[in-house]
């Protein structure tokens, strides 16, 4: 669907605004209209901003409304007062139920990003996405996948998600098999179709040059050909009232009413005012050098810093001969380490395959992890920056210069030992587990990258955080709402993916988590180089830092191993390469 507004004439912001509504409908476990995104822009001048439009938390929700103790195999004793006040914690309720939803700005941040870069009218970016979602389409295998990952006990609370995902099979409710008819959201369809019929948003239409590339939405899933069984949701009522409408289709009137009641009946805080009031944000992006390139970095709530630190570490170990630890490695070992080049994915023609050994070999394996290790306790240090001028935009200044300067980078890269580990408060230098308060994320995540033949590159990670949210399906709009409230972090308590409590991630009405989601932008010599981005909850900041490591290193990708979330839980994993239903397209 991309692919084909770029051929129509559309830029690259066009095309990831089309390829995100796909997304929402044909891969609804991972993203849509109930979540939000990060949207990092690249004009073909080489101007850089973020367009955020990271949910935020209700009026109504507060620090502690998921504190609470797990007895007798149940959760005990939380309720929803008169007034709207979640008076007692329930830690279950972040994940599962209304409770769970944040104020969804996907539809926002879209609206935003079109109306300053877009260039074809705002409705004809729904037309590919309303008959797929008024009609279906064929399930693909990750969508069955992932419908068989929902845990059955679940649907006898959440019916609407258990009527539009799975088949009723005589007595019994099953996931659906490859290219099998499910999941009708007609309602889906017709808010979408009223919100692209917006009257008010102009913008002016630039003449098309040249081919444009983008990728099918979700990498090629396949199409309804008339002879597979197809997909669909409730979605033809949601599809028709934002393409005419645009985001006020959503978030006000009576489509706001119809969903603030289904969040509420599913024990919910959301507000019409919530709807309302929330707002996409425009967020200056930072330049910074690293392995010889420029990084476009957007600042928190993004972990993008987080990505440009481990890299800033990472840039000078060409020059690591000097550093104690290497010297003492004799050519022994060396020889050794460079005999398991198989298993560490660096061949022996590589640029960087040199004694001593920086970045290569089982050595430089061991560095990107301790880099990696410092990277996550900067990330557990910041959160929401808030509104300007307040603390939270002064620490996120901070940590820009910090990361962006030399010291700090070369005090974490002398800290590294090649022969032992560290210990846990040690990592981050000044931006430590003790200053974070760490005693926190996202996991059904979408990402796209589209770079036009002009020059214009777009790096959007959009989510509704764990699969299929909060499992909460609007049966007026069709929209799956997100469980943003658990990238949050709640005193005392670890979050759905076992991440540790940070103080600044604390709850408190009209914040935003913070989050991995980590899209970064690399040039060299004021050109455009690559686009970067990844799904996968934690594991985003160490997928981003060793493809770019990767490509940098060898100028390719192949089988190796990866790192996953080395501060607090690291392991390893290997693959040779991504599942049959990945390599399309």
């Amino acid at each position: 669907m991309g692919l084909g507004i770029l051929q129509a004439g559309g830029n690259a912001v066009d095309a990831a605004v089309t390829t995100a509504l796909c997304q929402g409908v044909m891969n609804p476990a991972a993203s849509g209209l109930g979540g939000g995104h990060f949207m990092l822009v690249r004009t073909p001048g080489g101007e850089a901003e973020l367009v955020d439009a990271r949910e935020v938390a209700p009026a109504a929700a507060h620090r502690d409304m998921f504190k609470g103790a797990l007895e007798g195999g149940r959760v005990e004793g939380w309720q929803r007062a008169c007034d709207g006040l979640v008076r007692r914690g329930n830690p279950a309720a972040s994940v599962d139920g209304g409770l769970a939803v944040a104020v969804p700005l996907e539809l926002k941040g879209l609206h935003l990003a079109h109306s300053r870069h877009g260039r074809l009218p705002w409705s004809k970016l729904f037309e590919p996405v309303i008959p797929v979602a008024r009609s279906g389409f064929a399930t693909h295998p990750f969508l069955v996948a992932s419908i068989s990952n929902i845990n059955t006990t679940l649907l006898s609370t959440y019916t609407e998600l258990r009527d539009a995902f799975f088949i009723r099979d005589k007595a019994a409710w099953r996931p659906p098999a490859v290219n099998e008819t499910c999941c009708a959201r007609p309602a889906l369809a017709q808010v979408l179709e009223q919100g692209a019929r917006v009257g008010v948003l102009r913008v002016q239409r630039r003449a098309h040059r040249g081919d444009l590339k983008k990728r099918e939405c979700a990498g090629g899933l396949p199409r309804h050909d008339g002879t597979q069984r197809v997909f669909s949701l409730t979605a033809s009522f949601l599809s028709n009232a934002v393409a005419q409408r645009g985001p006020d289709a959503l978030y006000k009137g009576a489509l706001a009413k119809l969903l603030v009641a289904d969040v509420a009946a599913a024990g919910g805080i959301l507000t019409e005012a919530d709807l309302s009031s929330a707002e996409a944000l425009v967020r200056p992006v930072a330049r910074m050098e690293a392995l010889g390139l420029d990084l476009l970095v957007p600042p928190p709530p993004t972990s993008s810093l987080a990505v440009a630190l481990a890299l800033r570490v990472l840039t000078s170990t060409r020059n690591w001969a000097a550093c104690r630890s290497v010297e003492k490695i004799n050519q022994q070992l060396l020889t050794l380490l460079l005999s398991l080049e198989t298993h560490f994915c660096v061949p022996p023609t590589s640029p960087d395959y040199s004694l001593p050994l920086a970045n290569s070999g089982s050595l430089g394996l061991h560095r990107t992890v301790e880099a990696l290790k410092h990277a996550a306790a900067l990330r557990l240090n910041l959160g929401d920056p808030g509104p300007p001028g307040g603390e939270g935009e002064a620490l996120a200044v901070s940590a820009v210069a910090d990361v962006a300067g030399e010291a700090y980078a070369a005090s974490l890269r002398r800290a590294i030992r090649d022969d032992q580990v560290l210990d846990a408060l040690a990592y981050g230098g000044s931006w430590n587990l003790s200053r974070a308060g760490a005693r926190g994320d996202d996991h059904g995540t979408s990402h796209v990258n589209v770079v036009d033949a002009e020059g214009m590159a777009v790096s959007m990670t959009t989510t509704i955080n764990l699969g299929f949210g909060s499992k909460v399906l609007s049966k007026s709009t069709g929209i799956l709402l997100n469980n943003q409230m658990d990238d949050f972090s709640t005193p005392g308590q670890f979050n759905a993916l076992n991440l540790p409590p940070s103080e600044k991630n604390f709850i408190s009405p009209g914040k935003k988590p913070y989050s991995s989601m980590s899209p970064i932008i690399v040039e060299q010599g004021g050109r455009l180089r690559c686009v970067l981005g990844a799904s996968g909850g934690p594991r985003i900041i160490s997928a981003v830092v060793q493809t770019l490591l990767r490509l940098w290193r060898v100028k390719a990708m192949r089988s190796c191993l990866r790192i996953g979330e080395p501060l607090f839980k690291a392991f390893f994993s290997r693959r040779t390469g991504p599942p049959q239903f990945q390599r399309r397209g």
